[in-house]
């Protein structure tokens, strides 16, 4: 036991943020999944075809007042419980940079996303009244999770930064000199003193094992989680044959674990150091517009912005991607409680591989993580080329079993890719003390755009009934964010300003810390207008 505790307290943080991915896998992947087959095995159940018939290839449900097709219902599900996300993140967002128990918010979220977890055991009938209460609870479990992930995202930076600074502390101790900074204001890009303080080369460097490490065993961590679920579910299904959805069941189990645990959360995380209240213009209102600073941010930190974007679209096309897969996956195959269990579970032991194997691999492979970027975008244009071929009366184009383990597989080794090297990269380039509002940024980013391919794809499933449409939207899409960052990565302009931009954070960051914390002022030295008042420095005490 004192192992174990010695272990823990030697990086708190990290083992924190770690259980915190375990945690939020066990709801999201036994909730996400069962609650996703029981609305449509209730839907093929209460539905009936256009001419009143039972439900064959496709599904008319009653929802909302209205008769729709069924994965058209799923579809708005989808865009609601995005775009409403996004627009309760804005405020959460707007308001959080300024608090200083952002653990405390966390913990919340955990308890709120284990409480929604909870009622599902209850809602097995094949009625209306339960098709219309999962599909409430769905569209508020995807608010609370996209909310938690999007807050929970902000430790990957203060972590880095931390840890980077412990290594420089530690070294200085040892007696090594540390190269004295240019000057005790920093100055914005393009002035004359815009050259890195320190051996910045090796603390990006430090800054960047420690994010890979993080993000990648968060991953991993998560996808252990969600195994673990799996394999329970399997285990009651094949042994105990008078339990009834047991995969709800077990996310009922699930819902109470996780509103324990998440004291765990609360204890653990470290507490985020808070803008200074009075940093705040306006009274009310004032939050939101310092959170609209970021965008004026986005129009001088271009590479940044290019960064965002791009990862913003690709974050969009693997939400419509999978959602679609899974929704043609039940339509094509018609599986059994078992058989999709064990598409689920397949889905995350590719996580599992992909994760330790990037882990594994990255390593030995010398190219950089802008690179690995690259060729996670690649991947994920083959997913929606394949699916498009089903348009065609072939028996190809998710259409066969294996079709869809395969593209479970490539997705996935796609996200873990994306998903880590981004998170990086752009942790490295997020402004100190300013981790909620940028992070919040992406995520209402794609919350504001995401639902676009839904809710533009939705009226032509419903009037054609064919589910591969936003298949096509998808291409597109994932496309151009590829050209998007085959443009930031190679194009001068982009390459300029990154490294401006990051010894000017550089500076900062090394101000900040010998003037101590108090009240701010704001850094004042002769610019080109690109980066004034960008950034806010702590005065002396």
């Amino acid at each position: 036991m004192a192992s174990i505790r010695r272990w823990w307290n030697s990086d708190t943080a990290l083992h924190t943020y770690i259980y915190a991915q375990t945690l939020i896998s066990l709801p999201f992947s036994v909730f996400g999944t069962y609650t996703q087959y029981q609305l449509q095995a209730v839907g093929y159940a209460i539905g009936k075809d256009s001419v009143g018939g039972p439900c064959v290839d496709y599904c008319i449900v009653p929802w909302l007042g209205t008769n729709m097709d069924l994965n058209s219902v799923l579809l708005y599900m989808n865009a609601f419980g995005i775009g409403l996300s996004g627009f309760i993140t804005l405020f959460l967002a707007a308001y959080s940079d300024y608090w200083s128990h952002k653990h405390l918010l966390v913990t919340i979220c955990f308890v709120t996303y284990g409480c929604f977890t909870i009622p599902v055991y209850w809602l097995q009938d094949t009625s209306s009244y339960d098709f219309n209460v999962l599909s409430a609870l769905s569209i508020v479990f995807t608010i609370v999770t996209n909310i938690l992930v999007a807050v929970l995202n902000i430790y990957v930076p203060y972590c880095m930064r931390e840890n980077a600074a412990a290594i420089k502390a530690s070294t200085r101790h040892d007696g090594r000199p540390n190269e004295p900074p240019s000057s005790l204001s920093p100055s914005p890009p393009g002035s004359s003193s815009n050259v890195p303080i320190g051996n910045a080369s090796v603390e990006s460097s430090e800054k960047r094992t420690y994010g890979f490490k993080m993000t990648v065993i968060g991953s991993f961590a998560n996808s252990i989680g969600a195994l673990i679920m799996y394999i329970i579910v399997i285990i009651i299904t094949e042994r105990t044959k008078n339990v009834n959805a047991p995969g709800l069941l077990v996310a009922t189990i699930v819902g109470f674990i996780t509103v324990a645990g998440a004291s765990v959360v609360y204890l653990g995380l470290p507490r985020l150091p808070a803008k200074d209240a009075a940093e705040l213009v306006g009274e009310t209102a004032g939050p939101l517009i310092e959170f609209l600073k970021p965008f004026a941010d986005m129009a001088n930190r271009r590479s940044m912005t290019l960064l965002l974007i791009s990862y913003t679209i690709y974050t969009d096309c693997t939400y419509a991607i999978s959602s679609v897969t899974g929704q043609l996956f039940y339509a094509e195959i018609k599986p059994n409680t078992l058989e999709y269990t064990l598409y689920a579970l397949a889905a995350t032991i590719s996580g599992v591989i992909a994760s330790i194997g990037f882990l594994l691999v990255r390593p030995h492979v010398p190219i950089r993580l802008e690179t690995w970027l690259l060729l996670g975008y690649a991947l994920l244009l083959i997913q929606p080329a394949w699916g498009c071929i089903g348009f065609a009366s072939v028996d190809f184009g998710f259409r066969a079993r294996w079709e869809f383990y395969v593209q479970t597989f490539l997705i996935y080794v796609s996200g873990v890719i994306v998903n880590t090297t981004f998170r990086v990269m752009f942790s490295e380039m997020v402004p100190p003390r300013n981790e909620v509002r940028w992070f919040s940024l992406q995520y209402i980013l794609s919350s504001s755009t995401v639902w676009i391919n839904y809710v533009a794809s939705a009226p032509l499933q419903n009037a054609t009934h064919e589910l591969r449409f936003p298949l096509v939207l998808s291409l597109v899409f994932a496309f151009f964010a590829y050209v998007l960052e085959v443009c930031r990565q190679y194009i001068p302009y982009f390459k300029r300003d990154r490294k401006r931009w990051l010894a000017y954070d550089q500076r900062v960051a090394g101000a900040e810390e010998r003037d101590g914390a108090g009240q701010s002022e704001h850094a004042s030295a002769k610019d080109d207008g690109d980066a004034r008042r960008l950034v806010v420095l702590p005065a002396k005490m």
